[in-house]
C-alpha cells in the first residue's frame, strides 16, 4: 500500500499490519473513487471493444455503468 495516499484513500496510520491485511482480505474497499473509476474504465474497454472506438455518445452505457462518466 502507498502511504503517500490522500488519508481517505488508505487505512488509519495508526492500524497495525496485521488489521490492514485482515480487513484487505475480505475486500476492503479504502477508495470508493478507485472502485468507481475501475468500473468506468471496463465500461469504456467494453464499449470500445463493441463500437470499435471510444466516441460514445453522452448516455452510453455499458453493462449497466455510464461510458463517459471517467472525467
Amino acid at each position: 500500500m502507498d502511504r503517500r495516499q490522500p488519508a481517505l484513500l488508505r487505512p488509519p496510520a495508526t492500524m497495525d499490519a496485521d488489521r490492514i491485511e485482515q480487513l484487505e482480505k475480505l475486500g476492503m474497499v479504502w477508495s470508493h473513487f478507485d472502485v468507481a473509476w475501475e468500473e468506468g474504465l471496463a465500461a469504456a474497454r467494453g464499449w470500445a471493444a463493441e463500437a470499435g472506438h471510444l466516441l460514445a455518445p453522452l448516455d452510453a452505457t455499458h453493462q449497466g455503468y455510464r461510458v463517459r462518466d471517467l472525467a
